[in-house]
């Protein structure tokens, strides 16, 4: 199972190094590992309306869950 689902608010930590270090944004979608590992999967995630990038599953940090009927 994997440990984000679409829509939740993430920021890129700095486990990697990315120009994205330290933004937040929401994940547009979800890329399962297909050794069914979740450090393995992997996640685009928006953080504006045209800006889109791919990061792995340690990249990211929870930030809250959309609220109801977001």
């Amino acid at each position: 199972m994997c440990r984000f689902k679409i829509d939740d608010l993430v920021e890129v930590n700095s486990v990697i190094m990315s120009k994205h270090t330290g933004r937040q944004g929401r994940i547009k979608k979800v890329i399962p590992s297909k050794r069914q590992t979740q450090t393995l999967d992997r996640y685009v995630v928006g953080f504006n309306e045209s800006e889109e990038e791919e990061f792995w599953d340690i990249q990211l940090v929870l930030i809250s869950p959309p609220a109801p009927g977001e």
